[in-house]
């Protein structure tokens, strides 16, 4: 979940920080466009390769990122907006994953319990 969750937004203004966040999001949520970026990004083949590690086969890899995308929102929100809290945050997260339930609606702990209940890790 976490891998799904390492954007970089430091130093961006607001005004870039929402449209940042709103093309992430789309990126996220499109296998086309994220599969466009992740073979020209290094660090987002890292993080995608980690992914199909799970063993969650493409539906639930792009439940996965669906879900991911909806965790920055909420980041976001949390963080007033401000890109370097919320990195700050999202480094947070990737030292302690288990912090994240902390921060979801009881609907996205069901759906990580029920992602985690499909992964076969290779």
């Amino acid at each position: 979940m976490i891998l799904a969750l390492q954007f970089s937004f430091c130093g961006l203004a607001p005004c870039a920080f929402s449209q940042a966040l709103e093309e992430t999001t789309a990126l996220l949520n499109d296998q086309t466009a994220r599969d466009k970026v992740v073979q020209g990004d290094p660090q987002a083949q890292q993080a995608d390769q980690q992914v199909k590690a799970l063993g969650l086969g493409s539906d639930g890899q792009a439940k996965l990122y669906e879900l991911s995308g909806k965790i920055l929102e909420k980041l976001s929100v949390d963080a007033d907006g401000d890109s370097t809290k919320m990195n700050q945050k999202v480094q947070d997260l990737a030292r302690d994953p288990s912090s994240l339930e902390g921060i979801l609606t009881e609907d996205q702990k069901k759906q990580v319990h029920d992602l985690s209940t499909q992964a076969q890790p290779k």
